[in-house]
């Protein structure tokens, strides 16, 4: 029966992609064994980007939900010599949608490695439901895991975004709009 499961869930995180009309970088469980006594790297992450969602003002297919995602791109300067995961935690701060370290049932992201060779590490959440992206502040927590379960000392990452105001016409453009259509 378990094994059923646990085929239904990865067949299931596999669709997450096919699902939402667009490839989903795929982030899995990191598996501890009792096979390795090392001790873990400490993380050392940057960011390297925010891309903030943006308002749809008309869907023209139905992917356009997906533009409403901002993504947060978290790169691991310093690759580990042996196999090690991650836990993210935001300890302090929050965004609009607090799901993003968040997968299942609202639990924390379990231990995770990355799919690609360049260490890059994707988290989205939904951002673009207004005319303006709120500014946010988090310090994220970010801990390893070696393949034994012993745990490093933690890394505070502080990321920051100061928001973005999508200008809109003023209101002189519109009256002077009117005005001419009116001739």
């Amino acid at each position: 029966m378990i094994s059923k499961l646990f085929v239904l869930f990865t067949l299931l995180l596999l669709m997450e992609g096919v699902l939402a009309c667009k490839p989903v970088r795929y982030i899995g469980e990191f598996k501890i064994t009792q096979s390795s006594s090392q001790t873990p790297q400490k993380p050392d992450f940057i960011l390297d980007n925010i891309k903030r969602g943006k308002k749809i003002q008309q869907r023209k297919t139905s992917c356009d939900w997906m533009i409403t995602r901002g993504t947060l791109f978290l790169k691991l300067k310093t690759i580990p010599k042996v196999a090690q995961g991650y836990i993210f935690e935001i300890i302090e701060g929050k965004l609009e949608d607090n799901s993003i370290f968040k997968r299942f049932a609202g639990k924390p992201v379990k231990i995770i490695y990355p799919r690609d060779e360049k260490q890059m590490y994707q988290f989205s959440w939904l951002d673009g439901n207004s005319d303006s992206q709120e500014a946010f502040n988090i310090n994220v927590k970010i801990t390893a895991f070696s393949l034994s379960g012993k745990k490093s000392r933690p890394q505070y990452l502080t990321i920051t975004h100061k928001g973005v105001n999508i200008k809109k016409p003023s209101p002189s453009f519109w009256s002077g709009l009117s005005q001419s259509l009116q001739r």
